[in-house]
């Protein structure tokens, strides 16, 4: 499982628990580091939960079913590249 945050339309963040049972998957969520741009398709659940003072806060949880890192999409096909080059 991999907790991710972003914006909500207010400005306050919204934390996305994404759940993957699937190896490939796990292993592009743990590659991801901070500030990665990450999109992700699944069955989406809406739920709150209430903070230390009380107040009722959004949060999700995601079971992807595809899963899209443009910018470490463009590293390995760059590395791919250099490698059939040197070959």
């Amino acid at each position: 499982m991999a907790k991710l945050r972003t914006a909500a339309r207010d400005g306050e963040a919204l934390f996305v628990s994404v759940i993957c049972f699937n190896a490939t998957a796990q292993a592009a969520l743990l590659a991801l580091a901070d500030g990665d741009t990450v999109a992700l398709a699944g069955e989406l659940t809406v739920k709150t939960w209430t903070d230390k003072e009380g107040n009722a806060r959004p949060a999700a949880d995601l079971l992807p079913h595809s899963l899209s890192n443009r910018q470490r999409e463009a590293v390995m096909a760059t590395a791919r590249s250099m490698k059939t080059r040197s070959a």
